[in-house]
């Protein structure tokens, strides 16, 4: 399943600026998020993947199961508004300090299904070096 958050932000000349953050999860099955991985360790990445579908998605479980070991860890998010902080604040090397969503439509606490399409306006994304 696709999902997405949004987060706006001014940029330098005061414009509004969108950064589209998107996954795909392996499998939802009974209110719980399950991502599978076949790797010899897990890494910090993996986890993040997971707890970001989690706030996408608005699920308060995550599992991500390590097939190749076949080692299962459950993962919840104890301050989601901090966590989304925290990673706009990692993915834009400290440029962005706080999550705001984009619009009343991807907030936080509302799920964002693209089976079919994506979000393609204008500044739908945002690089930074």
């Amino acid at each position: 399943l696709d999902c997405e958050l949004y987060c706006s932000y001014q940029d330098d000349e005061g414009e509004e600026q969108v950064i589209s953050i998107v996954g795909m999860t392996d499998e939802i099955y009974d209110g719980i998020i399950y991502e599978l991985k076949f790797a010899s360790e897990l890494s910090h990445e993996h986890f993040l993947q997971v707890a970001s579908y989690m706030v996408a998605l608005n699920i308060p479980v995550g599992r991500l199961w390590n097939v190749r070991t076949n080692k299962m860890y459950e993962v919840r998010i104890k301050d989601r508004e901090k966590f989304l902080d925290d990673v706009v604040t990692t993915i834009t090397k400290g440029y962005i300090q706080k999550f705001v969503p984009a619009d009343k439509k991807n907030d936080v606490t509302t799920a964002t299904f693209a089976n079919s399409h994506r979000y393609e306006g204008e500044n739908n994304e945002e690089r930074f070096s």
